[in-house]
């Protein structure tokens, strides 16, 4: 059994999500690799399995902050994510 952490890959749901009535875009967008990179990575795990396997590869340090980090993310989170909130509910428009 492996495991595939795939980052933002790039398809038509950043532009769905940005053209809905309360959708924002989306910052991971600049991020996203090609869907075929991400087919690559799932062919070769046919050929030679693994454990894990991360796409794109700079991705492997994700679990290495969320362990030294993750107390700060929660932390921050809901704080963040309220002042983003709040500041589309005061001005009334959508962040683009």
């Amino acid at each position: 059994m492996s495991v595939v952490w795939a980052g933002p890959v790039t398809s038509e749901f950043f532009q769905t999500a940005a053209s809905r009535p309360s959708g924002s875009p989306i910052p991971a967008e600049r991020f996203g690799i090609e869907p075929e990179v991400v087919a690559g990575r799932v062919w070769s795990l046919l050929h030679k399995p693994r454990r894990v396997v991360y796409v794109p590869g700079w991705l492997r340090v994700a679990p290495w902050i969320e362990f030294f980090f993750g107390w700060l993310e929660d932390r921050l989170g809901p704080f963040l994510l309220r002042n983003r909130v709040l500041t589309r509910l005061v001005t009334g428009k959508r962040r683009s």
